[in-house]
């Protein structure tokens, strides 16, 4: 089963990431336009010093022997400062690639936190909601119930589909499986009439009638017991929404004797083609 945090926590948390991520991004841009500025400005002041030192190389050797040390002091400085603006372009260019780094790893976490804002849920859960006509004699322990004499019983309740995500849930179909098949006979507000229904658009169909899936499914019900529905009137169950088979009855055949019943269901939609096991099972024990 999926679980999900409240939806307005949720949208709050995600709101102030998506805001810290967008300050960290335009301070990152910040930086790292400041140092690409300065690698210009370092780069600038070398190529001045280069021509600068190329300068006194040349008035060195004009000027041959003349003021030849106090030319070497000075050569001998200017490569110091050459020397000094090469491992500043260095160092700026080394910070430079460290925001740009920072700022691209920025960037794909501010791109999974919105991929993870807009990823739908997908949640679907069924159970029965019902209740028994029994005599007095009859005693009920949980979900299990003993029959302790001849009296017929009958099941009436709802089988409730919840769609307790954040995405549409669509097509859903029932599957109620009674074991063993000849326990008795489940009824409810399914039409049955295929001819009828196509006479009537879906537009005048109740909104709680159910339809079977197959054409054969009285076949299949006598075979294995289940009874595969749909609704004649919806097809999709929208986020925090819920679709009910309801008032329906399972009257107990009068035959069985010393036997086990099951009733149990499971939910089907396009999103969970497998299908899922509602969240209770009725047991009868005859």
């Amino acid at each position: 089963m999926i679980v999900s945090r409240n939806k307005f926590e949720d949208g709050s948390l995600n709101k102030n990431n998506s805001l810290q991520m967008q300050q960290k991004l335009i301070h990152y841009r910040s930086e790292l336009a400041s140092f690409q500025n300065k690698i210009k400005q370092a780069e600038l002041n070398l190529e001045k010093e280069k021509i600068r030192n190329q300068y006194l190389q040349e008035k060195l050797f004009e000027a041959q022997n003349t003021n030849l040390e106090s030319y070497e002091k000075e050569i001998s400085s200017l490569k110091m400062k050459l020397l000094a603006s090469e491992v500043a372009l260095e160092e700026e260019k080394k910070r430079a690639k460290a925001i740009q780094e920072k700022y691209i790893l920025s960037s794909q976490i501010e791109k999974q936190e919105v991929k993870k804002e807009i990823e739908p849920l997908l949640g679907l859960q069924s159970y029965f909601n019902y209740s028994f006509l029994y005599t007095p004699q009859e005693e009920i322990v949980d979900e299990l119930i003993e029959i302790v004499d001849d009296h017929n019983i009958t099941i009436i309740g709802d089988m409730v589909l919840d769609n307790y995500g954040t995405a549409d849930l669509h097509q859903p179909i029932i599957c109620i499986k009674i074991t063993p098949t000849n326990a008795g006979h489940l009824s409810g507000k399914i039409a049955t009439n295929r001819l009828q229904l196509d006479d009537v658009s879906n537009a005048n169909l109740p909104q709680d009638e159910w339809k079977f899936v197959h054409d054969d499914w009285k076949e299949r019900i006598k075979k294995s017991g289940e009874y595969w529905i749909k609704p004649s009137n919806s097809s999709i169950i929208q986020p925090k929404q819920k679709l009910t088979f309801s008032n329906f009855e399972f009257t107990l055949s009068s035959q069985m004797k010393h036997t086990s019943i099951l009733i149990e269901a499971f939910s089907y939609c396009r999103e969970f083609p497998n299908g899922i096991p509602a969240l209770n099972k009725i047991i009868i024990n005859v």
